[in-house]
């Protein structure tokens, strides 16, 4: 399998994204000066792949991504700039004690952004963990937030 790649800037950071024949296969947001690391940890999760740096390629993917599309399967219900808790989640699909499992679930979320697991918060009110650190989340939820109409 071949994987093309590239690095594009985002509201949030540059990030990484992940492509083969047949769609989007990751995006990651890349810390200021570890794009060897963040690449790296791409290709650990895919070692039998041939790796491609393409930006030209990527590039009009990225930039779709970063256009606010309207609401998009649970996660992807959840309208932009609004959050919703684990439990929340749990009960939408019919699995109200499964809000631990939502929130494994959410975390081993590979495509950053598109799939929108940052709108996802504790019951309590707090913003919780984020792959891609907390301060990011919360950018990416403000952002979201401000470009309703």
């Amino acid at each position: 399998m071949e994987i093309t790649y590239g690095f594009h800037s985002s509201p949030f950071g540059v990030c990484l994204l992940s492509m083969t024949d047949r769609g989007i296969c990751g995006l990651d947001f890349v810390p200021d000066g570890e794009q060897d690391r963040v690449l790296n940890e791409v290709k650990d999760k895919w070692p039998k792949a041939t790796f491609v740096e393409d930006a030209d390629q990527t590039r009009p993917f990225a930039e779709r991504i970063f256009t606010p599309l309207e609401d998009k399967q649970a996660l992807l219900k959840i309208p932009a700039g609004a959050v919703v808790s684990y439990n929340d989640i749990a009960a939408h699909i019919g699995q109200p004690k499964a809000a631990r499992a939502v929130g494994n679930a959410v975390a081993l979320n590979p495509i950053g952004f598109i799939i929108p697991c940052h709108r996802v918060i504790r019951k309590v009110g707090n913003m919780g963990d984020y792959r891609w650190g907390a301060a990011r989340k919360k950018a990416i939820i403000g952002w979201e937030a401000s470009r309703k109409v």
